[in-house]
């Protein structure tokens, strides 16, 4: 005796599923890494490290992966200026999910973090690893505020 199959409404493809999981854990996860990187909040959560020794000089720096792509999300504009000076890359895949800082602003409907990662050079036009866009992302996830900004862009 088979149970018939459950369906459920909504959902009808694993696209759409895995979508919603994704925004579930931007939701909920993104505000957890995103503050201030100011050295005047104190953390007690462990010791504090020390000066660390300079790396010698025949070897390569460190690439230090500074994560613009949290207060892009958040439209957090102080903290992504900052990090975005760190970075280097407007452009750059988060690590994690291989989409542009200006994606996750598009995505959430953060405006003013849009801009400002344009105006430190991101490329309107940068694509996830899924081949998705800022336009793509503010076009689907209906946010026409962030649909013109990569548009114009363009056009410069």
């Amino acid at each position: 005796m088979h149970d018939a199959p459950v369906t459920y409404r909504g959902s009808s493809t694993p696209a759409r599923c895995g979508l919603r999981i994704l925004t579930l854990i931007a939701v909920v996860g993104l505000p957890l890494g995103c503050g201030d990187d100011s050295a005047s909040t104190g953390s007690t959560s462990g010791p504090v490290a020390g000066p660390s020794t300079p790396d010698p000089v025949d070897q390569p720096a460190s690439t230090e992966v500074v994560d613009i792509w949290t207060p892009a999300a958040m439209g957090e504009v102080a903290t992504l200026k900052a990090r975005l000076a760190r970075a280097g890359d407007p452009n750059a895949l988060d690590p994690t999910f291989g989409v542009s800082a200006l994606e996750w602003a598009a995505d959430f409907g953060r405006v003013d973090a849009m801009r400002v990662i344009l105006e430190a050079g991101g490329d309107p036009d940068v694509r996830s690893l899924e081949r998705g866009t800022p336009l793509i992302g503010a076009a689907f996830f209906g946010r026409p505020e962030c649909v013109t900004l990569p548009l114009e862009a363009a056009l410069k």
